[in-house]
């Protein structure tokens, strides 16, 4: 297996997360980090965006999870995570 990193890292992005009410109301600048190992031994081979994993689309994924407020981040990270694996089977490893 050939296993490369993607990666973003410090991700800026303005969301309506916490426990408090007000912080759902006013909200927060977040920074989000990801890393995904990829085994790229398909998309290497057959020159196919489909088998391996683009940057563009792991930044619309955490856009689109850190648009849905959440009282804890341990949640909105799961759901990243769940996203991320569930659309990219070439995902062998990562973390957020």
């Amino acid at each position: 297996m050939d296993t490369w990193t993607v990666a973003i890292e410090r991700m800026r992005v303005y969301a309506y997360h916490g426990v408090e009410p007000q912080e759902r109301v006013v909200g927060n600048e977040f920074e989000v980090s990801l890393a995904v190992e990829v085994d790229a031994s398909d998309a290497a081979s057959g020159d196919d965006v489909g088998l391996t994993v683009s940057y563009a689309d792991l930044a619309a994924i955490v856009s689109e999870e850190m648009a849905r407020p959440s009282q804890l981040l341990e949640h909105v990270v799961a759901r990243i995570r769940d996203a991320v694996c569930g659309r990219f089977q070439a995902v062998v490893a990562g973390r957020v």
